[in-house]
């Protein structure tokens, strides 16, 4: 039995500029869900929330860092205080289904390799994060 191969949607250009740049500077191949995710602020598609290793970090670190929103100013020690803007900001990010310090940490690591390796591509607009 052949495996159907399912071809990317069409998204607009400035957009498909936009994974491009981030698909070859990552080294990786968004997926579809990843993509409406991160730009279209869609849902995690049900087969996604609960899986694990299936790039939801990625996608969701991503989704932080190409956001145009306030800046955000995110410090390691303060992952598990609640009340600081890093607490607020990576509980929210971190996971959608229950955030603990681990994966605040594993989130806070990743978007970090990720924003120091996209802020110097040109055509991506970063929002700005002060990673301390």
């Amino acid at each position: 039995m052949k495996t159907k191969v399912v071809p990317m949607r069409e998204y607009p250009q400035e957009i498909e500029e936009t994974v491009q740049k981030i698909n070859k500077c990552l080294n990786i191949s968004l997926f579809d869900w990843q993509i409406g995710y991160i730009f279209y602020n869609k849902p995690l598609p049900k087969e996604i929330s609960f899986a694990r290793r299936a790039g939801k970090t990625l996608a969701a670190a991503l989704r932080m860092c190409v956001s145009k929103a306030e800046p955000i100013y995110l410090r390691r020690r303060d992952i598990a205080l609640e009340g600081t803007e890093t607490y607020r900001v990576l509980s929210y990010f971190a996971d959608e289904d229950v955030a603990n310090k681990c994966r605040m940490d594993i989130f806070y690591v990743t978007a970090k390799e990720v924003y120091f390796s996209l802020k110097n591509i040109k055509g991506i607009e970063l929002r700005e994060i002060i990673f301390a």
